[in-house]
């Protein structure tokens, strides 16, 4: 009896796997993407990382192959597949930061208080002890880009965001130099949650940092009430919350009203390890 039920299980999981390569063979989609940098540990580790990924946010079949002789990763992938939201998965190496933002009073003392790059903005901070987040045009925010390229900032990166509910840009300075922040990296993060947002059409993302950084960021946040802080996200900011208290236990929450494709991604590229080198579209 217990030799036909090992049996039944090994037939089970014979056609199981017999199904799931039929699957992969009848895909008919693929794309290339290549790295002249990298080995063949580099090319793996891609594979595994991006495995993961199309695995959290995709819902078909799909196949990831390693061409270690052309330094390439192939993904095969069926009919069904959104192709921009597959390239920006796999060609984005995943890298997060966060950062304070340096107050309009750094800022000025920074680029001078007589700069041009004022005139150019169409609404500056209320006091110089507020955030600078600056509103501009497009028409701007070229010659407001020359002026800064023009100069090395030590300490400080000027970012742009588009804030789709009032169709503006915003201009923020991050202060790089800030040492605890280096501890919030994503290996230091855990427990990653999609969060729907009570009376609203939205979802968050939640998460803990561990180790060393659960203290770090207590400490972090009880020494920055009424800061706010820039979560970046492949240079691009993605939150800009502000701290109202010490928080403990090492619990963090991105949100930034994102629907649940936006939020999904998010989660995916903060839930999974970073590519170790950057990839291109092989045409």
């Amino acid at each position: 009896m217990r030799n036909i039920k090992y049996s039944f299980i090994a037939m089970l999981l014979i056609s199981i796997l017999a199904i799931s390569c039929t699957n992969k063979q009848n895909l008919k989609n693929s794309i290339k993407i290549q790295s002249l940098k990298s080995n063949k540990s580099q090319l793996d580790a891609s594979s595994e990382i991006l495995n993961k990924r199309l695995k959290i946010i995709v819902d078909g079949d799909f196949d990831v192959k390693v061409v270690a002789q052309e330094n390439q990763i192939q993904i095969f992938y069926d009919d069904n597949w959104d192709t921009v939201q597959l390239r920006k998965l796999i060609l984005s190496k995943g890298d997060f930061a966060l950062y304070k933002l340096h107050t309009y009073a750094d800022v000025k003392q920074l680029i001078g208080a007589d700069s041009s790059i004022f005139q150019l903005l169409n609404k500056l901070p209320d006091a110089d002890s507020s955030e600078f987040v600056v509103i501009a045009d497009l028409q701007n925010k070229k010659a407001i880009n020359q002026i800064l390229e023009a100069r090395n900032y030590e300490n400080c990166k000027f970012i742009w965001s588009e804030n789709k509910i009032s169709s503006t840009l915003n201009l923020y300075a991050l202060d790089v130099a800030n040492e605890p922040t280096k501890a919030f990296v994503k290996s230091n993060m855990t427990d990653f949650k999609l969060l729907p947002e009570i009376n609203r059409q939205t979802e968050s993302i939640a998460f803990s940092f561990k180790g060393e950084a659960v203290q770090t960021w207590a400490d972090y946040t009880r020494l920055n009430i009424n800061h706010s802080l820039a979560f970046i996200l492949e240079d691009d900011i993605i939150s800009v919350p502000r701290i109202m208290s010490e928080i403990k236990e090492g619990r963090c929450q991105v949100s930034g009203s994102f629907d649940h494709k936006e939020a999904n991604y998010i989660f995916t590229m903060l839930s999974t390890e970073v590519l170790p080198v950057e990839f291109e579209i092989v045409e």
